[in-house]
């Protein structure tokens, strides 16, 4: 694939991007996302004593900020009755952030963070445990002895009492005595009550800025798509299949426009995270209350993007894509050209992929019948009529990426699902170990 730099996108830190990312991960779960970032704040605090050089203090509370994306993927909450499953959780956030450049630095962190140190640095597998996981796994632990029903100075003597009851079996000496002396400061605790925790995190660690290519902003993108794909799991190759589907070319858009309009293809369905669990698992079709809940909760996943530069327009196409080209705009009241041009190919390739992918109520539809039900649509003036002409002139190229695409997608899924699967006492399994 060629390489191709971003225009007009000024520079994005991993920390923006981190928060991207826990901004759509709190559309599925905001208390365990609001416990990520007392987690990155504890660590932080803690690396902060302990005088890590910047680099490593960068890496450790990004790490610490998204160290459960694997339990609040899987919606498994973030407590673990035992280490089989926090192990596996680990995997699972190590599979994930492993997908997106900007986060390969930290993915090994979050992939050993529920290892304690009793099994010393190569208990996993075989594999050094880094030393940030051990940091990690030390703020996790402090942050779930935190009683939210209680004033937090009240309860700090108990929780280092409990904490240094467990040091010797449990946490990495060194991260221990850093904690101690850390959290001798007022300062320590009363910092997790702060509105801000992304700017406080910022003015500790600093903010690695990157210039991201349009590959590299593509496996971002993918990356929001797998949470959301991991989440419906009824749907588990859409988001990935309409990127592919969406095919700016045909439309005459230039490569570089086309290729965003492949990443906005992946965000296509953030919104739909907030969607009611029962109405998600629908075996047939949704009626039409539980259509509007759908369209309701649509411009819900472009707010996740609205404070990560670069990525606010396309999050706007992903939310207006789900609107009709009828006169009065269903859902946003948006017609004609106030519905951008990418909206409206995301629109046509939302649909194509719907109908041709089986669904919990019904198989696939073949090519033809697909074309048919999309003429159709035009006809109801829900979706543009040039944009499906174009569609379909060129509906077996399309359709072909749609299933390359479906095809990768269900290879990742499928070691997703391999280790929600696995048994909770027996060894993690390796996530980058299956073709």
């Amino acid at each position: 694939m060629t390489t191709l730099a971003l225009t007009n996108l000024p520079r994005i830190s991993t920390l923006d991007l981190a928060t991207a990312v826990l901004a759509t991960l709190e559309l599925v779960s905001p208390s365990a996302a609001d416990h990520q970032r007392r987690v990155a704040l504890i660590a932080t605090g803690i690396a902060q004593a302990m005088d890590l050089p910047t680099t490593e203090r960068h890496d450790l509370s990004i790490a610490a900020l998204l160290h459960n994306i694997g339990a609040i993927t899987s919606r498994t909450g973030h407590g673990f009755a035992d280490r089989g499953a926090g192990r596996r959780m680990g995997e699972i956030g190590h599979l994930l952030l492993s997908q997106s450049k900007p986060f390969e630095a930290i993915a090994e962190i979050v992939r050993y963070h529920e290892s304690p140190w009793d099994e010393g640095d190569n208990a996993a597998e075989g594999k050094a445990v880094p030393f940030a996981s051990h940091v990690v796994h030390l703020a996790n632990q402090v942050e779930q002895l935190i009683d939210p029903m209680t004033r937090i100075p009240d309860q700090v003597q108990s929780i280092r009492e409990r904490i240094l009851d467990a040091a010797e079996r449990r946490y990495h000496p060194e991260a221990i005595l850093a904690f101690v002396e850390s959290s001798l400061d007022d300062g320590f605790w009363l910092d997790l009550t702060r509105g801000d925790p992304e700017a406080l995190l910022a003015e500790r660690v600093g903010e690695r800025y990157c210039k991201l290519t349009v590959d590299d902003l593509t496996d971002f993108a993918h990356l929001l798509g797998l949470i959301v794909d991991f989440n419906r799991d009824a749907l588990a190759t859409h988001s990935f299949a309409v990127a592919a589907a969406a095919l700016g070319r045909y439309a005459g858009l230039e490569e570089a426009r086309s290729r965003r309009l492949e990443v906005a293809s992946y965000l296509n369905s953030l919104g739909k995270l907030t969607v009611p669990q029962t109405v998600r698992d629908r075996r047939i079709a949704l009626n039409a209350e539980e259509r509007d809940i759908v369209r309701s909760n649509i411009r819900q996943g472009s707010y996740a993007l609205e404070e990560t530069p670069g990525l606010r327009e396309l999050g706007a196409w992903a939310a207006d894509h789900d609107g009709e080209a009828s006169p009065e705009g269903y859902p946003f009241h948006l017609q004609g050209d106030a519905v951008s041009l990418e909206a409206r190919i995301m629109a046509v390739a939302n649909r194509f992929v719907a109908l041709t992918e089986d669904r919990p109520y019904r198989p696939a539809l073949s090519l033809d019948d697909a074309k048919q039900t999309l003429e159709d649509y035009v006809e109801c003036e829900m979706i543009d009529g040039e944009l499906v002409a174009k569609m379909i002139e060129n509906v077996e190229e399309i359709d072909n990426a749609r299933k390359s695409a479906a095809a990768e997608d269900r290879g990742i899924h499928s070691r997703f699902r391999d280790l929600v699967m696995s048994d909770d006492h027996g060894p993690a399994m390796d996530a980058t170990a299956v073709a």
